[in-house]
């Protein structure tokens, strides 16, 4: 089974319906293929709350979480990772975050937009478009 990582821009895509969203979309999608498991720490979850209790009030955002919730596997971010991205200090705190992440629950490939952002990562990084040819 190939473990992807998905980082908070590719969900922010989504349901922004910011521009290639299409092709997050399918990344998300592919949740439902039982040879794919997708991944997202909880500080993913934590900004995709901040960002969607702006448009969805109530009963909405909360069954709008619990989709994301049920579609991919909430993962920790730990004291450890905290640490290990204070000791990089790469140029993005949070994608160091989400990179310690993603390395200590062995996924395979993290799936993001900004790939740039990654240049210090010892695991394959691609965009949306990339994993899906």
């Amino acid at each position: 089974m190939k473990k992807i990582f998905i980082d908070t821009n590719i969900i922010i895509d989504v349901l922004m319906k910011r521009e290639g969203y299409l092709s997050s979309a399918k990344v998300l999608a592919l949740a439902k293929n039982e040879d794919e498991s997708l991944f997202v720490s909880v500080l993913t979850m934590a900004n995709i709350a901040y960002i969607l209790r702006k448009t969805l009030k109530g009963d909405r955002f909360y069954k709008e979480m619990a989709v994301l919730s049920d579609l991919l596997s909430v993962v920790d971010v730990t004291k450890e990772h905290f640490l290990f991205a204070l000791e990089l200090q790469a140029k993005d705190f949070e994608d160091a975050l989400q990179y310690y992440c993603a390395i200590s629950n062995m996924c395979d490939v993290l799936v993001t937009r900004n790939k740039k952002d990654f240049c210090f990562s010892s695991m394959e990084v691609m965009t949306p478009e990339e994993l899906l040819a």
